[in-house]
C-alpha cells in the first residue's frame, strides 16, 4: 500500500517542569501524522551524564519502561497501550512499543481497520490520517539542568538521539500490518516553564498607623483595601525561578476582586483598622497557578501622649 502524505512520528521537546521529588523534569510529546497507525515502535539513545528516563508520576530514575510514559487518554481510555515484552529500559537507550488495547471501544481517535493476513480479523488504529495525534509525553530527569539549557542544537541532539533504523509506524497495508521507517530525526528545543514565584519580602510587621498612613487621601477607608494598598507599595515584588535555573524579578499587583484572593485572620473575620491582627494574604499570580503567599503583622497604635502646635493636637506613637 503506498502512503499519499508524508508521514511522520515526531518528538516535540523538552518540556521542562519541576518534578515532585524537587527535581527537574522534562517531558518529550510524542506524535504521528498522516497516517492510521496500529501502533508505533522506537528507540531513544540517551546520555545518562545529562539525562535518564523517569518515572512520570515522580521524576524519580525510572527503573521500569512502563512508568516513563503517560499516554494521551483522549487516544488511550485504559493503561493497555504499552506491549511491555516489546518495550526495554537499558543504562544507555530507552525501547517504546505503544498500540491500543483492543478493548478499547471506537471514538473520535480509535478506529478498525481489516487484516486478512496471517489472518481475517480487525485491528484496532489510532487514527491520524490528516492529522496530527499525540499520542503521549515521555518523562526524564534532568541530571545538571544549568548545563542543559545552555546546549547548542546539535549538543542537545547528541544526549537524546534516534537511530534512522530504530523508529518505525505499524499500519494496515493491503491486507497485513505494514511498517513505516522513514521517520524524521527528532530536532530537541529546550522550552524552560515557570516553576514558582515567592515574594522578595515574606513578613512585615508594623502598625494600624502606618498601614493607613501610606494610603492616599483618596484611598484611606479603614477597610481591607488599605490592606492591600500597603502591600502593592511595600510588598509587590516577586521572584520568578524558571526551569532553566534563571531568577527574574516580577511586580505582583495584588488585587481584593481577584478570584484567587484570599485573606485569613488571626483574630475575627474582617478587616480591623485598629490594629492587633496578623494577616496572612494569598493570591495566584499574573493569571498563572503560582500562589504568592505574605503575612502582614498589624500591632495597635500606643498614644504615648499629646502635643500642641499651631493650635492643632499631634497624637505622639
Amino acid at each position: 500500500m503506498l502512503l499519499q502524505k508524508r508521514v511522520n512520528l515526531f518528538f516535540d521537546g523538552f518540556t521542562l517542569q519541576y518534578g515532585t521529588n524537587g527535581k527537574i523534569q522534562a517531558l518529550v510529546d510524542v506524535s504521528i501524522e498522516n497516517v492510521d497507525a496500529t501502533g508505533v515502535d522506537f528507540t531513544l539513545d540517551y546520555d545518562s551524564k545529562y539525562i535518564v528516563p523517569s518515572n512520570f508520576d515522580t521524576n524519580d530514575i525510572a527503573t521500569d519502561v512502563t512508568n516513563t510514559f503517560k499516554a494521551n487518554t483522549e487516544v488511550f481510555t485504559s493503561e493497555a497501550y504499552l506491549t511491555k515484552e516489546y518495550s526495554e529500559l537499558t543504562s544507555s537507550s530507552i525501547k517504546i512499543n505503544l498500540v491500543p488495547d483492543p478493548q478499547t471501544p471506537n471514538g473520535e481517535y480509535i478506529g478498525e481497520k481489516q487484516i486478512g493476513s496471517p489472518k481475517t480479523e480487525d485491528v484496532k488504529c489510532i487514527l491520524a490520517s490528516d492529522r496530527k495525534v499525540s499520542l503521549g509525553k515521555m518523562s526524564f530527569q534532568i541530571v545538571d539542568p544549568v548545563q542543559v539549557c545552555n546546549m547548542t542544537q546539535s549538543q542537545l541532539n547528541s544526549i537524546l538521539s534516534i537511530e534512522d533504523d530504530s523508529a518505525y509506524i505499524m499500519y494496515v497495508g493491503d491486507d497485513h500490518i505494514e511498517y513505516f521507517v522513514d521517520v524524521l530525526p527528532a530536532e530537541w528545543k529546550v522550552v524552560r516553564t515557570l516553576l514558582d514565584v515567592t515574594p522578595a519580602v515574606e513578613e512585615r510587621t508594623v502598625t494600624a498607623y502606618s498601614i493607613y498612613n501610606r494610603c492616599s487621601d483618596t484611598t484611606k477607608a479603614g477597610t481591607l483595601a488599605d490592606l492591600v494598598a500597603y502591600l502593592n507599595q511595600t510588598m509587590n515584588t516577586v521572584v520568578q525561578r524558571y526551569s532553566d535555573g534563571q531568577q527574574v524579578l516580577g511586580n505582583m499587583i495584588w488585587n481584593s476582586e481577584d478570584e484567587t484572593f484570599t485573606v485569613q485572620y488571626s483574630n475575627g473575620t474582617e478587616y480591623n483598622p485598629l490594629g492587633n491582627v496578623t494577616y496572612t494574604v494569598s493570591q495566584n499570580y499574573a493569571g498563572t497557578d503560582k500562589v504568592v503567599t505574605v503575612k502582614v503583622t498589624v500591632k495597635p497604635v500606643t498614644i504615648t501622649g499629646f502635643k500642641k502646635y499651631d493650635n492643632r493636637i499631634f497624637v505622639i506613637q
